[in-house]
């Protein structure tokens, strides 16, 4: 089994209201991901067409992508392309 990390789906634009929360943090955590080579599994039915593009998921989205995650063919993961 390989690790993996769970997102939600919704736009999360209350993420701001948490004063502990920073892009930083977030950035870090990513990282992490990244480094390990997780699964990121999304929780819920993501589509892709409905993401506001300007919220925290479609910026972690962005990251992960660059990064070299690619998604699966039924949108529920974003796995590492190596």
């Amino acid at each position: 089994m390989f690790p993996f990390t769970i997102f939600g789906c919704s736009k999360r634009s209350d993420i701001n209201a948490d004063a502990t929360w920073t892009w930083a943090k977030n950035e870090a955590f990513l990282s992490g991901i990244v480094k390990r080579g997780d699964v990121v599994v999304f929780a819920g039915k993501y589509n892709p067409s409905l993401l506001d593009p300007l919220s925290v998921l479609a910026k972690e989205i962005q990251y992960l992508r660059a990064n070299g995650y690619v998604w699966t063919s039924d949108y529920t993961r974003m796995i590492h392309s190596n």
